[in-house]
């Protein structure tokens, strides 16, 4: 309870504990508080490890048949001018039943952090007045991100998101100098995701979806179509672009949902990697799979109603158990 209500109320031991509801010393609750952190990391983080991909192989054709399901769906978009035309792609673009092979979509986030090694050594360490922290400037430089503007530390982390509204496998958090490139490749998803193709599916390849970002040459990863030098991209590949870039947007709900249900992992002031990044990257991976489990208690999120994707989750119980399959 007090670790679900610190991540909810982001305040901090002190607060909590002189309240009415807790009381008691701050620091006893700080120390269970880190415990239960690393308890839940330990128990849970299964579920959304790469490995956590081997008991979702099963459920493949299933995702990515309600995602064809929904690329036949006609949606209403504006062009640049706001004019509402509807676009609707047919299954001669998609393709049937069993030839359509996207199955999740994958995307970074980042989290801003505290700018590592920044301020003064304390008066008694400090040889001179406002003596900096020793390699404070590589600390900073290892962290910061010259990609969203206004953040100048940050830690990133990639999922893979299904379409029953979990996050099926997460990489990460890591420095958020890293280009989504980057972690794809660091997380070995390709490699790993088409070894279950062969395992699993006697052969046949099952992808993931991703933005321009990542783009190059992936066995399991694809993103939109792509005009080639002097030759524009046909009417049918502009419709898969347009439906699948609706389609993938639902990947945000994935990081949207811990930071409307915890906001402490939108913190900046809270997440020191000099005090104790163990617990930092800890504390973002539980707010994540606690996440999951809201989703399994609160039968599905938003992509999974009529308008989504239409594939509800697991029950809590199944969801749990599936932690003895890995």
């Amino acid at each position: 309870m007090y670790m679900l209500r610190k991540m909810v109320e982001n305040s901090t031991h002190k607060n909590l504990a002189g309240g009415d509801e807790f009381g008691g010393d701050d620091k006893r609750w700080g120390t269970g508080y880190k415990w239960m952190v690393f308890t839940c990391e330990e128990k849970l983080a299964s579920l959304v490890s790469p490995q956590a991909l081997k008991m979702w192989a099963p459920h493949f054709p299933c995702f990515a048949e309600k995602i064809r399901q929904h690329l036949l769906k006609e949606k209403k978009r504006k062009d640049h001018h706001g004019v509402v035309k509807v676009i609707r792609c047919t299954e001669q673009e998609v393709g049937g039943p069993g030839e359509f092979n996207i199955f999740s979509f994958t995307d970074c986030t980042v989290y801003e952090i505290c700018r590592p090694g920044s301020g003064p050594l304390v008066r008694s360490e400090a040889t001179i007045d406002n003596e900096r922290r020793p390699n404070w400037c590589i600390k900073q430089r290892a962290f910061y991100d010259g990609y969203h503007h206004g953040m100048e530390a940050c830690v990133k982390m990639l999922t893979i998101y299904l379409p029953n509204g979990l996050t099926a496998a997460m990489c990460g958090p890591t420095s958020g100098r890293k280009e989504d490139k980057s972690m794809f490749k660091l997380a070995h998803f390709d490699d790993f995701l088409m070894r279950l193709g062969v395992d699993v599916h006697a052969g046949d390849l099952y992808c993931t979806c991703g933005d321009s970002i990542f783009n190059g040459y992936w066995y399991c990863l694809r993103t939109a179509h792509v005009a080639a030098p002097r030759m524009p991209i046909t009417q049918a590949q502009s419709n898969i672009n347009d439906n699948m870039c609706s389609a993938r947007e639902f990947v945000e709900h994935s990081y949207a949902r811990p930071e409307i249900l915890f906001p402490l992992i939108t913190s900046k002031s809270r997440f020191k990697l000099d005090v104790n990044a163990h617990l930092v990257m800890a504390e973002i991976r539980v707010m994540h799979v606690l996440s999951n489990l809201k989703t399994c208690c609160a039968e599905g999120a938003s992509c999974t109603g009529s308008a989504g994707f239409q594939c509800p989750p697991p029950t809590l119980d199944e969801y749990l158990n599936m932690i003895n399959d890995l």
